[in-house]
């Protein structure tokens, strides 16, 4: 297992609304983040989620991973830190994209390749 799995994660914002953008922007150091894997069903769900168990939603609606990362830095697209603690610190983002570095959890990371 190794002892830390460092990652990059590239997102573009642009056509997000303001709001949406705000909440991708105010991510900060420790923040923790979901990764998700979906493949579209064949056939799609045509009835209430809240008829649904648990154990059936990933099944009906693709999901076929799902993992944690923690954020240890954000950057805009120029490369700026505009994750810093520190308001007085902290840089307006340029442009529309980000790069989400995070750390992974080494032993789910090991059992993943494990399983390839």
């Amino acid at each position: 297992v190794p002892a830390e799995v460092r990652a990059e994660v590239k997102i573009c914002l642009t056509g997000c609304l303001p709001h949406v953008r705000l909440e991708w922007d105010q991510l900060r150091e420790h923040d923790v983040i979901f990764l998700v894997r979906i493949e579209a069903p064949d056939e799609p769900f045509e009835g209430k989620v809240s008829e649904l168990d648990v154990s059936e939603f990933p099944e009906r609606f693709g999901v076929r991973a799902l993992r944690g990362a923690e954020v240890t830095e954000l950057l805009d697209e120029e490369g700026n830190v505009v994750s810093d603690p520190n308001p007085a610190e902290r840089k307006t983002p340029v442009g529309d994209n980000r790069v989400l570095r995070v750390l992974l959890d080494p032993a789910q990371y090991h059992a993943d390749l494990d399983s390839v």
